[in-house]
């Protein structure tokens, strides 16, 4: 998970939900949307799992 911070640039507390739960689900909106731009396909197509 903190190679995940890193890559995103965000504190491991605001990834994992501790500072507000509706920062996790923006984050991972965000980065689908920006994958989805990158690939050139639409934002429902991209899939983002994460394990705790």
């Amino acid at each position: 998970m903190e190679k995940l911070a890193i890559i995103l640039g965000v504190a491991l507390p605001e990834l994992m939900g501790q500072d507000d739960a509706g920062t996790l689900r923006q984050l991972i909106a965000n980065a689908q949307m920006q994958i989805a731009r990158a690939a050139g396909i639409s934002a429902n197509r991209v899939r983002i799992t994460i394990e705790m």
